[in-house]
């Protein structure tokens, strides 16, 4: 597998991620309308993290 492969696969992987959340985001909002700002920053931290998380993965990548 090469360098650019690899870097795809992250792409695709974090662009999962993020609509992952999204649908996260959308669904707390229909459940629980009155528990919306708790919802949607318990999201937000854990989409901050994955984020962190991706970051590392592509320096572990790098050439």
């Amino acid at each position: 597998m090469t360098y650019i492969n690899e870097h795809v696969l992250n792409n695709l992987f974090y662009m999962l991620v993020s609509i992952f959340f999204l649908l996260f985001f959308i669904r707390s909002r229909s459940v629980f309308p009155e528990k919306k700002g708790a919802s949607t920053i318990v999201a937000y931290r854990m989409f901050k993290r994955s984020d962190h998380f991706m970051y590392e993965i592509s320096d572990l990548h790098r050439p």
